[in-house]
Protein backbone atom coordinates (compact mmCIF):
# COMPACT_ATOMS: atom_id res chain seq x y z
CA UNK A 1 0.00 0.00 0.00
CA UNK A 2 1.56 3.23 -1.02
CA UNK A 3 0.72 6.49 0.70
CA UNK A 4 -1.10 9.59 -0.89
CA UNK A 5 0.66 12.10 -2.80
CA UNK A 6 0.87 15.50 -1.78
CA UNK A 7 -0.86 17.70 -3.61
CA UNK A 8 0.34 20.30 -5.82
CA UNK A 9 1.05 23.90 -5.50
CA UNK A 10 1.57 26.29 -8.55
CA UNK A 11 5.43 27.86 -8.24
CA UNK A 12 3.94 31.44 -8.38
CA UNK A 13 1.91 30.92 -4.84
CA UNK A 14 4.25 32.16 -1.86
CA UNK A 15 3.55 30.82 1.38
CA UNK A 16 3.24 33.59 3.77
CA UNK A 17 4.68 33.50 7.19
CA UNK A 18 2.58 33.33 10.23
CA UNK A 19 2.56 36.49 12.58
CA UNK A 20 3.83 35.96 16.00
CA UNK A 21 1.20 36.71 18.50
CA UNK A 22 3.06 35.45 21.56
CA UNK A 23 3.17 32.81 23.58
CA UNK A 24 -0.58 31.78 24.56
CA UNK A 25 -0.65 31.08 28.16
CA UNK A 26 -3.63 30.23 30.74
CA UNK A 27 -3.21 32.87 33.68
CA UNK A 28 -5.43 31.69 37.16
CA UNK A 29 -5.88 33.89 40.09
CA UNK A 30 -5.97 31.70 43.38
CA UNK A 31 -7.06 34.25 45.00
CA UNK A 32 -9.77 36.69 45.38
CA UNK A 33 -7.66 39.50 44.68
CA UNK A 34 -5.30 38.39 42.61
CA UNK A 35 -6.19 39.71 39.03
CA UNK A 36 -3.86 40.03 35.76
CA UNK A 37 -3.96 43.74 34.70
CA UNK A 38 -3.12 44.26 30.90
CA UNK A 39 -0.36 46.94 30.53
CA UNK A 40 -2.14 48.01 27.40
CA UNK A 41 -5.56 48.30 27.76
CA UNK A 42 -6.39 48.11 31.58
CA UNK A 43 -8.74 45.08 31.26
CA UNK A 44 -8.68 42.83 34.30
CA UNK A 45 -9.02 39.24 34.43
CA UNK A 46 -9.34 36.63 37.12
CA UNK A 47 -8.60 33.21 34.91
CA UNK A 48 -8.16 33.26 30.98
CA UNK A 49 -5.35 32.34 28.59
CA UNK A 50 -3.31 35.14 28.45
CA UNK A 51 -0.25 36.12 25.97
CA UNK A 52 3.30 36.44 26.52
CA UNK A 53 4.85 38.59 23.92
CA UNK A 54 8.58 39.68 24.93
CA UNK A 55 8.08 39.27 28.52
CA UNK A 56 5.24 40.81 28.96
CA UNK A 57 1.84 39.18 29.49
CA UNK A 58 -1.23 40.96 27.23
CA UNK A 59 -4.88 39.82 27.17
CA UNK A 60 -5.27 38.78 23.77
CA UNK A 61 -4.03 39.20 19.89
CA UNK A 62 -5.19 42.98 20.00
CA UNK A 63 -3.06 44.07 22.10
CA UNK A 64 0.21 42.05 20.81
CA UNK A 65 -0.97 43.96 17.68
CA UNK A 66 -1.07 47.46 19.40
CA UNK A 67 2.66 46.88 21.00
CA UNK A 68 3.70 46.07 17.41
CA UNK A 69 2.40 48.83 15.95
CA UNK A 70 4.21 51.00 18.78
CA UNK A 71 7.26 49.22 18.26
CA UNK A 72 7.40 49.88 14.36
CA UNK A 73 6.09 53.33 15.38
CA UNK A 74 9.71 53.96 17.50
CA UNK A 75 11.43 52.29 14.80
CA UNK A 76 10.43 54.42 11.75
CA UNK A 77 10.75 57.96 13.95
Amino acid sequence: MAGKKPAKRSASTTVIPKEDYGKPTLYVGLTPDANHVCLECGNKTKRAIIREYKGVLLCGKHCVIKVKRKEIKTETV
